[in-house]
């Protein structure tokens, strides 16, 4: 699954808003970067799948978790019992937030669904409580005890490309280089590619073209274009495209022209796309971890040392009934022996014509013979 886009986010915090006045009963963590809420109401119980930079929505599908992680329980800790009171998006950026209640408590659960992603609980004074990645950039920090801080955010929203539409046809035309539209563009819009190249689509543009080669009636084009997807937000449509295998191969919040020919189906929401493509991609091979993969190594040794045992076990067995069945013949070799303390090879073998004698050294007291 992609990750989700600016677009996307902005729809995305609309639906989750209903979510007020719900309690948070549990949370767990499912996987790397993926965790779940049981949340309740009277007469409503539901389950909020969370999967970094990819996907939060209700879902029906219930994920078992693994193993109790200690951010988990820190978690619970913190932010059990505590009704969800506010839903928004911060920063017009791919960051949604839950403001929470717990008696006069108040703080707020950030999702941060860019780069790695992370979630993020922030008390009331806006000092950070817990952080699932603690990290440093240039501008911000993301560990306990330190105030939380927007990303800094150059790009035009959705909801400011008007009033940045100057800028815009400004990076356009002054990109001097080979630098593509699609390339300037999801630089200087942060909206999301997916729906950026389809207004260059429907314009007739190819996306990855040259900036440069852009007349001024087409960046006027491609301004009105990136402004009228607002009508998306209004008024979304959700679709997920099917593969030839019919897996979903991906979403949209509108129909996309590349996806022309793809079978599709429409979502009466965004997270019930986003819970059909979860549970619907192609699912790629499972990357084996560094434990597992050390334990294959160590039990592919042990059976090779027991195989060793196996079959040492299985011709000493062999070997004694063949001494068992021919012991007449072992003890009157032994018996010529013990007479002559001076007997040659060449001398057991006159006596014994029907056995091997592969070695005879009375010194070491040792005869070797090879036996049916």
């Amino acid at each position: 699954m992609r990750q989700i886009c600016t677009l996307e986010a902005v729809v995305l915090a609309r639906e989750l808003d209903n979510l007020r006045g719900y309690r948070i009963d549990k949370f767990y963590e499912t996987g790397k970067g993926r965790f779940r809420f049981r949340l309740s109401r009277p007469g409503s119980k539901l389950d909020i799948i969370c999967i970094l930079c990819e996907a939060i929505n209700r879902s029906r599908y219930i994920e078992a978790a693994e193993m109790v992680t200690n951010f988990a329980v820190s978690v619970r800790k913190r932010i059990g019992n505590a009704v969800i009171e506010s839903v928004r998006q911060i920063n017009e950026d791919r960051i949604i937030a839950f403001g929470l209640s717990r008696g006069e408590e108040r703080m707020e659960l950030i999702f941060e669904m860019f780069g790695k992603g992370n979630l993020v609980l922030v008390g009331q004074d806006g000092v950070i409580r817990l952080a699932y990645i603690r990290h440093r950039f240039r501008d911000r920090s993301i560990n306990t005890g330190e105030v939380y801080t927007n990303p800094k955010n150059s790009q035009a929203s959705i909801t400011g490309i008007a009033a940045n539409s100057g800028v815009i046809a400004d990076r356009l035309r002054g990109e001097s280089g080979e630098s593509s539209v699609i390339k300037v563009l999801t630089g200087s819009v942060n909206i999301g590619s997916i729906y950026i190249e389809d207004v260059l689509n429907g314009l007739g543009i190819q996306p990855k073209s040259a900036a440069k080669s852009l007349s001024d009636p087409q960046i006027s084009s491609i301004i009105d274009g990136l402004n009228n997807l607002n009508r998306i937000i209004d008024s979304p449509t959700p679709i997920v495209y099917l593969d030839e295998a019919g897996k979903a191969a991906d979403y949209a919040l509108a129909r996309i022209s590349k996806y022309n020919g793809y079978k599709s189906i429409e979502f009466g929401s965004l997270q019930e796309a986003m819970e059909y493509v979860e549970n619907n991609s192609p699912q790629p091979l499972p990357k084996k971890s560094p434990i597992a993969e050390e334990l294959e190594v160590s039990m592919a040794k042990q059976r090779e040392v027991m195989g060793s045992i196996i079959e040492g076990i299985e011709r000493n067995k062999r070997a004694g009934e063949i001494i068992f069945n021919n012991m007449h013949i072992v003890n009157k070799i032994i018996e010529e022996a013990s007479k002559d303390k001076h007997i040659t090879k060449e001398r057991m073998q006159e006596l014994f014509p029907d056995v091997n004698i592969i070695d005879v050294d009375l010194k070491d007291k040792r005869i070797e013979i090879e036996m049916d």
